[in-house]
């Protein structure tokens, strides 16, 4: 995971979606509701600097759901936060 944030400060988009790709399947394998997480929330702000806004929204709608269950206030709070910053551009 690390390693996808360091991709997405240089702008090395397609090696933080390889990066973060390989986080979720193994966080999905495991049954990590909270790595997953960790990697939806990166991957929302990648879509939103890619100027993927729709991909982006999409991905805060499921990383709210999941905190919603979860009852993780951090990441619904970083979900909303994405959401109103699609409003912004949309």
């Amino acid at each position: 995971m690390t390693s996808s944030y360091y991709y997405s400060r240089v702008g090395n988009w397609e090696e933080v979606h390889k990066q973060a790709d390989q986080v979720i399947l193994l966080a999905e394998r495991l049954g990590d509701k909270r790595r997953w997480q960790d990697v939806t929330s990166h991957l929302t702000s990648v879509y939103y600097f890619q100027g993927t806004f729709a991909a982006s929204q999409e991905l805060a709608e499921d990383l709210f759901r999941t905190a919603q269950q979860r009852q993780d206030s951090r990441f619904m709070a970083l979900a909303i936060q994405e959401k109103a910053r699609y409003c912004l551009y949309t």
